[in-house]
């Protein structure tokens, strides 16, 4: 008897305590806008305009219903146009749908021209279907197994892709697990899978996207210096 009092105890103490941290966790539009500040970002309660540009992404799927782009935070200074936003969907036909939430980070910069590619992480929902459903299968990097294990890179332009995914690329996402990263053309966006980036966590998800975006950039200019146009990425 005395060990299920304790038990029941200690319940009703962790229920206590968690349900004073949720009294005191601010909403979460108030805590963007706070962010937003912090990083010199301007606060939009909701843009849905952002949303046309990704239907070229498979992020916006052919089944995606009800999308919409919460808590914007937008650069003030161009180039390049950077957003963060809390994207929330319905994807799936109405007889087997589901609900999407998780934060994007998304660039567009002029100066930045990527062949077209999809960087998903091998234990999440969609790193774990069939090659047939992304059309091209993954691409092989034999000297870099803890990637592969970590990763699928997809893209129909191989040579272009290995091309922009050089050693210190790998490297970093070997290190950093679990994100989502498409980009095409001066577009490029990251996010965690259904995964909604906390406000405590946000510097440091800001700081690894920041950093993501520079290598893209960096290596789309080495890519590009003796080459004119895009690759023969199709957005459709």
């Amino acid at each position: 008897m005395f060990y299920l009092l304790a038990a029941f105890s200690v319940i009703i103490i962790a229920a206590a305590i968690f349900m004073y941290r949720q009294s005191k966790r601010k909403p979460r539009p108030v805590a963007m806008r706070e962010l937003g500040a912090g990083f010199d970002l301007t606060y939009i309660e909701k843009d849905n305009s952002i949303l046309e540009n990704l239907k070229f992404f498979k992020i916006y799927d052919a089944t995606t219903l009800q999308a919409a782009a919460h808590n914007v935070l937008r650069s003030r200074t161009r180039p390049p146009d950077f957003w963060v936003f809390d994207y929330r969907a319905v994807v799936g036909h109405h007889n087997a749908s589901g609900r999407v939430e998780q934060t994007v980070f998304y660039w567009s910069d002029p100066r930045m021209k990527l062949p077209g590619f999809r960087l998903i992480p091998q234990d999440s929902d969609i790193g774990k279907q069939s090659d047939a459903v992304f059309k091209y299968r993954p691409l092989v990097f034999q000297s870099n197994p803890q990637f592969m294990a970590n990763y699928r890179l997809i893209s129909p332009d191989e040579q272009e892709i290995r091309e922009i995914f050089k050693p210190d690329l790998i490297a970093y996402f070997e290190k950093l697990k679990g994100v989502c990263v498409e980009g095409f053309g001066n577009e490029v966006f990251m996010y965690r899978y259904k995964t909604i980036i906390h406000e405590k966590l946000f510097s440091r998800f800001y700081q690894n996207a920041q950093s993501i975006f520079q290598l893209f950039l960096h290596h789309s200019a080495i890519f590009n210096a003796d080459k004119t146009g895009l690759s023969s990425y199709s957005r459709t």
